[in-house]
């Protein structure tokens, strides 16, 4: 039985999250050319789009997490953030615990 993102994806639609992206997104002039979390999420998984935006959005992002209360919602979307990330890793330990003649490809839930 697996780990799978599906249910993170589904939270960035919560009402809680919601709210927190409207609040911090009239605060940060850097969220507002995007709708919602997953426009952000999309952004900042796009390898050819601008690296210096992402780097300022992730660092803001890291500073409202950081100072607690409802912005802890936050980890949530560091989830969805670091997902291909993630889900690297988790395959490369795999397959360095298995024999050598296993193969595991990562499974994405859609």
């Amino acid at each position: 039985m697996g780990f799978s993102f599906s249910g993170i994806r589904e939270e960035l639609d919560s009402k809680e999250l919601g709210k927190l992206y409207k609040r911090l997104q009239a605060d940060c002039r850097y969220l507002a050319s995007f709708s919602d979390w997953k426009a952000v999420v999309a952004f900042l998984h796009d390898q050819k789009r601008g690296y210096r935006l992402k780097d300022r959005v992730l660092w803001r992002l890291i500073q409202y997490y950081r100072q607690g209360g409802d912005c802890e919602r936050l980890g949530t979307v560091f989830l969805a953030i670091f997902e291909p990330a993630i889900l690297a890793a988790t395959v490369a330990g795999i397959r360095t615990t298995l024999p050598a003649a296993a193969t595991i490809s990562p499974r994405r839930s859609a």
